[in-house]
């Protein structure tokens, strides 16, 4: 064999046994990168309810030779950004307001859902109008604005005695 047959050969061995093939797992979100030589794991996996694994395992051959992997409770860690610190709420003691006789909302949904002050108050409006036609109490659910139709929609479930009920959902749309 000419020298240049056993290079090419030799490189194409060498590539084989150092380019790893990406492998993503349904476990929550790990991906593992798999070589012949070595294996590196960059893992997010939900463990169980609540407590997740998440961190960076390196082995070469049989040998690990780096694992940062760690066990996080999700809902000890602080928010980071705004957007978790608002999802983190969904979890809290939610202080309701009312308007009209029959409907109630979450004190602070509209400036969570960044609705400006002026879609604010015609949705207020639109509610005391919805309102009037109740004859049970129900909590607002969402305010969403149809590109299509121009249209202001609101969605509200029953809620009794502080209890919001899945089962049972109103709506109404305005222009």
């Amino acid at each position: 064999m000419s020298k240049i047959i056993k290079r090419v050969i030799i490189i194409l061995i060498v590539l084989v046994l150092i380019i790893p093939i990406p492998r993503r797992l349904k476990d929550g979100g790990t991906v593992e990168y798999n070589a012949v030589l070595y294996s590196v794991d960059k893992v997010h996996q939900l463990c169980r309810y609540g407590i997740y694994a998440k961190g960076t395992r390196v082995r070469i051959l049989f040998w690990e030779v780096y694992d940062d992997v760690e066990e996080r409770d999700y809902w000890a860690d602080e928010p980071e950004t705004e957007q978790e610190e608002n999802n983190s709420r969904a979890f809290s003691e939610a202080t309701m307001e009312k308007i009209g006789e029959h409907t109630y909302f979450e004190k602070d949904m509209f400036k969570v859902r960044n609705i400006s002050a002026a879609r604010e108050e015609y949705a207020k409006e639109c509610l005391e109008k919805a309102d009037h036609t109740l004859e049970e109490d129900v909590c607002l659910d969402g305010v969403y604005e149809s590109e299509t139709r121009g249209e202001l929609r609101l969605l509200a479930k029953k809620y009794t005695d502080g209890i919001v009920y899945d089962d049972f959902e109103y709506g109404a749309a305005y222009q």
